[in-house]
């Protein structure tokens, strides 16, 4: 099946550290994924490289668990994908019902640009970078990304289980020390200091911007 068969469709692009939160304005059926090949073929994501989680817990001892996700899920459900680094992935839209509870999921799912700072839920807000959860309570959330919502517990970083197994994805920091350059919560290379709001990886190290 070519790229042109498939109009109706979400695209995800994971990054170098392979972990990041998505999110869709449509319900998305998860277990019809494919992975685009190099020649823009596609392949069934049935190597079960991929993977999407929610998070219906709360954080303890600086560690909140994951829950896989399979099935169709509802519009808007924020999720953490996992799976190989630089792939990108196909999910067919649907219109079918939703048959993936993710009722309690403490993601959430934005459709578009989403200024923290104009959330006033009460609660904490943790963005995914690299290794874990950072709270933000400034900067942008991308459009069709996921932020984590928390009752205040005091945490500077929430790390993640996924399955038993704890991301520790500290690569990005280390092979990211070239020259000075900047980075953004997605891994892209930015080419100058970044002038936007956020948490940006900086020699190695993260860095907010409030300017």
């Amino acid at each position: 099946m070519a790229w042109k068969d498939f109009t109706k469709r979400s695209v995800f692009k994971t990054f170098d550290h392979a972990v990041a939160t998505f999110a869709d304005a449509e319900k998305i059926d998860l277990d019809s994924a494919y992975q685009v090949g190099d020649e823009k073929t596609f392949a069934p994501a049935a190597t079960k490289d991929l993977k999407a989680y929610q998070f219906t817990g709360s954080a303890v001892n600086g560690t909140i668990n994951g829950t896989e996700v399979k099935g169709i899920v509802p519009a808007g459900t924020g999720l953490l994908m996992t799976g190989t680094e630089g792939a990108t992935y196909v999910f067919p839209l649907t219109s079918g019902d939703a048959t993936a509870d993710v009722s309690g999921n403490k993601l959430v799912g934005v459709t578009k640009d989403t200024d923290l700072s104009t959330l006033k839920d009460g609660n904490t807000h943790y963005v995914y970078y690299g290794d874990g959860f950072w709270p933000l309570s400034t900067g942008t959330i991308a459009a069709n990304k996921a932020y984590l919502s928390l009752p205040n517990a005091g945490n500077a970083k929430i790390n993640v289980s996924l399955g038993g197994a704890t991301t520790g994805i500290e690569d990005i920091a280390a092979d990211n020390e070239d020259n000075g350059a900047w980075y953004t919560l997605d891994g892209v290379k930015v080419n100058e200091k970044p002038t936007a709001k956020g948490l940006y990886i900086h020699n190695g190290k993260k860095v907010i911007v409030n300017k």
